[in-house]
């Protein structure tokens, strides 16, 4: 019984400790929050563009809105090759986020990807767009939400000490899985009401990403130097 009360004593001090070490200072702890908050918004928009890639290509098959939502909708095959190649780009997405990261920094291609995406995005919204073409401007959408996806957990994993590593990925993960729970808000509700109010939230997203990149640390505050 003594082992047993002592154990979670131990492990609450330890996580105290780390804790302490983690909000060293001012500087540190403003950029975990700012890391936080940065995970927050890529989960959120990169789970919402991969769950409403299929209703920005073809709304009005597979069941989608435009069907009234019904269970058991078929896709044409033009539609489905086109969803096929859009769900491709996350391969070149990590070809992009590789090329970035060895050739602008870990920040910087956070940033470009974020403001890549965005400008993807936005694009959608002109009227002069065919529909025809947002196949090509998802298929960018998804690679370089692939790309900042990518880029976020290797500064992340950089810029945490060995010492408390394991508790400022785990912290980052949270922000992440609490930032795509409101994905599927952003996938069913507004694309439901209108593709403008859909893609504008998603813009407005990547709009945040790419601000908030500049609040993340230089490749030189990193602990584990590349």
């Amino acid at each position: 019984l003594i082992s047993i009360r002592v154990f979670p004593c131990r492990c609450f001090y330890c996580v105290r400790e780390l804790a302490k070490l983690l909000f060293s200072s001012p500087k540190q702890t403003r950029f975990v929050l700012v890391i936080g908050a940065m995970f927050f918004t890529m989960a959120a928009l990169y789970y919402s563009i991969v769950i409403a890639s299929n209703e920005i290509i073809a709304p009005e098959e597979g069941g989608g809105h435009g069907n009234g939502h019904k269970g058991g909708g078929r896709y044409s095959s033009g539609a489905f090759l086109e969803i096929v190649f859009t769900n491709a780009a996350e391969l070149p997405g990590l070809a992009l986020a590789a090329l970035l990261l060895s050739r602008l920094g870990r920040r910087a291609s956070v940033g470009c990807c974020f403001g890549l995406c965005g400008i993807s995005l936005a694009t959608i919204l002109f009227p002069v767009v065919a529909p025809s073409a947002r196949s090509y401007l998802i298929f960018c959408a998804r690679a370089s939400a692939q790309g900042f996806n990518v880029s976020l957990w290797v500064l992340a994993t950089e810029f945490f000490p060995t010492s408390v590593r394991v508790l400022g990925v785990g912290i980052t993960t949270a922000c992440a899985r609490a930032g795509s729970i409101l994905s599927p808000f952003i996938a069913e509700f507004l694309f439901a009401q209108s593709l403008w109010y859909g893609v504008a939230t998603c813009v407005l997203l990547a709009l945040l990403g790419a601000i908030g990149s500049f609040g993340l640390p230089k490749d030189a505050e990193l602990s584990l130097k590349h």
